[in-house]
């Protein structure tokens, strides 16, 4: 199924013409329709299917992993604040709790990364430790990010730690991996992980487009119209549609009683390779 069928899909269900192509980004009314579309295509595809899901996948911790480039050799340092300035330096940086920045020289510097508190403006970011005993106007820094971190895709959904890593607890947090049992995104060996993968809506089986598509006409008609005939009969659908996805799904998977959800939370590894709808 390709996103402008499922529009048009959309469309249908809250009595709207069907349109030739769509508006991605605009404000007409198949536009709104393919923002219902992603939210939900987004929404679902985060639960775990057998088809977005993988396993044994070893990821391995960079040398640094650079977020954004910023001062070269002439920032700022004020301590009362615990601010760091440059002009512009900062404005294509979007704060993240943990990250860090590494900062590498400047008068009475101790050369080290330091955990960033927040990021005040395009000129400035606060640190939450002193980098210096007085004011520098020669602070010398390369990057914004972590050491020994390990960077997931934005199609990234979900991570699990696997195979054996599996006793690793982890998780994702924002665009990296976090190491709960440390309290770090520092890794100091390769981690094996499964991962739930954003696909492309047109990547999908037919079984779950048509599942993600019953459910954001659902979702669209009750934000525009108002019917309950309509909106029991669209909720129907979206209940057929999703049991077709599951029952889809589990065949896809070769279910056994020994590899079920239920299964998977009474051994304490829930979503190791199925999932819950």
């Amino acid at each position: 199924m390709t996103k402008l069928d499922a529009v048009n899909r959309i469309l249908r269900a809250v009595n709207e013409f069907k349109v030739a192509a769509l508006d991605t980004d605009g404000d007409s009314a198949q536009a709104i329709a393919e923002q219902v579309l992603d939210e939900q295509d987004r929404a679902i595809q985060a639960r775990g299917w057998h088809e977005n899901k993988e396993v044994d996948i070893e990821l391995e911790p960079a040398d640094v992993t650079s977020m954004a480039l910023v001062i070269a050799g002439d920032g700022a340092w004020t301590v009362a604040t615990r601010t760091l300035t440059k002009t512009a330096a900062f404005a294509s940086y979007t704060w993240v709790s943990g990250d860090q920045i590494s900062v590498t020289g400047g008068t009475g510097v101790t050369a080290a990364y330091y955990e960033i508190a927040s990021r005040t403006s395009d000129n400035a970011i606060v640190l939450k430790e002193d980098i210096a005993s007085a004011n520098n106007a020669d602070t010398t820094t390369d990057l914004i990010g972590w050491e020994d971190a390990i960077s997931l895709g934005s199609d990234i959904l979900a991570v699990d730690s696997y195979g054996s890593s599996v006793n690793t607890d982890i998780t994702k947090r924002g665009d990296k991996l976090f190491d709960r049992d440390d309290n770090t995104f520092s890794f100091d060996d390769n981690v094996f992980v499964s991962v739930t993968r954003k696909l492309a809506f047109t990547d999908l089986s037919d079984a779950l487009a048509v599942y993600i598509t019953a459910a954001a006409a659902h979702i669209h008609q009750q934000r525009t119209t108002e019917g309950r005939v309509q909106n029991a009969f669209l909720e129907q659908q979206v209940m057929a549609a999703r049991a077709e996805a599951i029952i889809a799904d589990q065949g896809q998977a070769d279910t056994n009683i020994l590899n079920t959800p239920d299964a998977h939370r009474i051994s304490g590894r829930a979503g190791v390779t199925q999932y819950g709808r």
